[in-house]
């Protein structure tokens, strides 16, 4: 499909290819008839401008409608999804400088429900998209690798692959009216979502466990090539989810 700005290329090439035709072709053979062409065609014209604007004002005024539901559904996912990595891979107190204790502590103090809980992720996502490498949780991301369960690497697998799901259509449906910050950021968390679904097919499918039994060496080799894509692909995700935030389309709205 075109884009808007091919579509008004396009017309634009094909009235001045046409009106250069009749001009140099037909005006000189046949006068009234190469006048009548050329008024017919910017009428034609005229009217495709009108409709195509019209339908656009109409586009518009739906989006309204829904726009605020979207941005919320998009920012609900985020959230959420940052949570579950949270849960599954990061360490629980990771240490952190004084200033993210503080900032931690202070938020965990206040008593709003689900706006602390967002508070909190959202300081935690700062905080790992500021690292220069993601430290995974001994008992949670390394663990997981390092013993993996073929239960958990589907379930994994069928949670983020929802996710990545969700987030790819929303974007496709709506990319003409959402912010490109937002559908820029939303495309990069897709691919880190899609690295982790991808380590997490790979264990279900390769038969991990089995492998660490029979071949240790290989077991070894894929566990570390699978904790690196697991540290790139949460890094990405919590560097987008910050960059949200702080321009207010994020779970931590400003707006």
């Amino acid at each position: 499909m075109l884009s808007e700005r091919a579509y008004w290329i396009v017309l634009i090439f094909a009235l001045a290819l046409f009106s250069t035709v009749t001009v140099i072709w037909i005006m000189p053979v046949a006068r009234d008839i190469a006048v009548n062409l050329l008024t017919d065609s910017i009428f034609t014209i005229f009217t495709v401008v009108f409709l195509t604007w019209l339908i656009r004002i109409r586009e518009v005024s739906q989006w309204k409608l829904v726009e605020k539901k979207v941005l919320n559904r998009v920012a609900s996912h985020l959230y959420e999804t940052f949570e579950t990595i949270y849960l599954y891979f990061l360490e629980p107190a990771p240490k952190m400088p004084d200033e993210f204790e503080k900032r931690i502590a202070a938020a965990e103090k206040m008593n709003f429900g689900i706006k602390r809980e967002k508070l909190l992720s959202s300081l935690y996502a700062e905080y790992y998209a500021g690292q220069t490498e993601i430290e995974l949780g001994e008992e949670s991301g390394m663990d997981f690798l390092q013993n993996p369960d073929l239960e958990a690497a589907q379930g994994y697998m069928h949670e983020f692959e929802s996710e990545n799901d969700f987030l790819e259509h929303t974007i496709s449906e709506y990319s003409g009216f959402l912010p490109p910050d937002l559908v820029n950021s939303v495309m990069e968390i897709e691919d880190g979502l899609q690295g982790i679904v991808n380590i997490c097919r790979g264990i279900v499918y390769v038969d991990v466990p089995s492998l660490k039994q029979s071949h240790p060496e290989v077991f070894e080799n894929i566990r570390q090539l699978n904790e690196k894509a697991l540290r790139d692909a949460i890094h990405k995700i919590a560097k987008e989810i910050y960059k949200l935030n702080k321009i207010g389309l994020g779970f931590q709205s400003r707006r």
